[in-house]
């Protein structure tokens, strides 16, 4: 993928800051993972502070990496078993640590990572949840990988929020193998919309 995306190419322009923090709205991701640990977003205000207290004052308690919606609770990690490594698997693409001679190569090298854990397994059930609390947050860019083919206005006016949080919304169009149909929130005008292509580019359908 990093050959199709001319991955080189853009890493002679930039490979990355330290200060763009990109939110991985998904079934958690594995912070301590080797290849993620040195790029995850820290919220210092909860870092430094005092346990079991909401030192920041925005209603979670020791988000120091993110929030697990699904447990309502700090840690952001996903569960264990099978089918709960997306959300890694996704953080790894954006920003894995690069040129460290293990695991991967990151899209965005020294970009930072905020894990916010919105369900378990392949189904995600709070992803606007998710969604306000990183634009909330100061996420630059918000990965949605995740969709359905029903709109809601609650929904598109969330998706309008986070941009106007100064958020890039980037979510998942379904890669569906059927009709052209609206996939959500990746059809919503305020969201930027990516499928998978094959090495061929041609559409990678489900």
């Amino acid at each position: 993928y990093l050959h199709k995306v001319y991955a080189t190419a853009a890493w002679d322009i930039t490979r990355g800051d330290s200060s763009v923090v990109i939110a991985i709205v998904d079934n958690g991701v594995d912070i301590d993972h080797r290849d993620l640990i040195s790029n995850r977003w820290v919220n210092y205000d909860e870092r430094e502070g005092e346990a079991g207290i909401d030192d920041d004052g925005n209603g979670f308690i020791d988000d120091v990496h993110g929030w697990d919606f699904y447990d309502d609770d700090p840690d952001p990690r996903p569960a264990a078993g099978p089918n709960n490594s997306h959300g890694t698997h996704v953080a790894g693409i954006a920003a894995a640590s690069t040129d460290n001679r293990y695991g991967m190569a990151g899209a965005g090298w020294n970009c930072r990572i905020m894990a916010v854990r919105t369900g378990r397994g392949t189904q995600i059930f709070y992803g606007y949840e998710g969604l306000i609390y990183a634009a909330a947050s100061g996420a630059d860019v918000i990965n949605l990988s995740w969709g359905s083919d029903t709109p809601s206005n609650i929904e598109r006016i969330t998706a309008e929020y986070a941009v106007q949080q100064g958020a890039l919304v980037v979510a998942a169009a379904g890669n569906l193998n059927g009709p052209n149909i609206d996939h959500y929130p990746a059809a919503y005008e305020s969201a930027m919309s990516v499928a998978a292509v094959d090495t061929a580019d041609i559409l990678y359908a489900l």
